[in-house]
């Protein structure tokens, strides 16, 4: 949504706002140029028909070596609105698993923080699935961290409080053990 949501605000009078405002403190178009390139990908997959399953994995876009630079609209082109449907399921299910932490802390919220400009990145970037570099590799240790910490805080924590881990709790055996 927020990719369709860049691609036509170039069309509005916010749009033009936030351009000139971009322009004037960093000299910088606020546009990244790539909309026409997305724009152009969306419209091959419904001219084709493709809309549900998309155009496949194993076709690429002409320009960029077949890269996007945008994890929706590619995966919306090899895999159709079914892979964006997958895609859409996993990120809710990792945010419901967040969303179901017991303890929100610094460390917490500093994991969410860098979940959230993941999310964001993919936007300007496929990172997170299609290209293997160590940006990649960083935000999906970032997402298991946040998972970590959101589902197993209490894990073994005792009703008083206390740590009750397998690691605290084993006793050595006794000699007479083996004999």
């Amino acid at each position: 949504m927020a990719t369709i949501t860049y691609i036509y605000l170039k069309y509005i009078p916010l749009g033009t706002t936030l351009n000139d405002l971009s322009i004037k403190y960093t000299s910088k178009n606020f546009f990244s140029g790539r909309d026409p390139i997305w724009t152009e990908a969306i419209n091959t997959v419904m001219q084709n028909g493709k809309f549900w399953t998309g155009l496949g994995n194993n076709v690429q876009y002409g320009s960029f070596d077949g890269y996007l630079h945008n994890l929706y609209v590619q995966v919306f082109y090899q895999s159709g609105f079914i892979g964006l449907l997958l895609i859409g399921f996993l990120l809710v299910s990792i945010s419901y698993t967040i969303s179901k932490a017991p303890k929100i802390d610094f460390e917490f919220k500093v994991l969410l923080a860098y979940f959230i400009a993941i999310l964001f990145l993919q936007i300007f970037e496929g990172h997170l699935i299609y290209k293997l570099e160590i940006i990649s590799v960083l935000s999906w240790i970032i997402i298991a961290l946040l998972i970590n910490k959101s589902s197993h805080a209490d894990l073994f924590k005792t009703q008083s409080g206390n740590v009750n881990s397998p690691l605290t709790t084993f006793k050595k055996p006794a000699r007479s053990d083996f004999t």
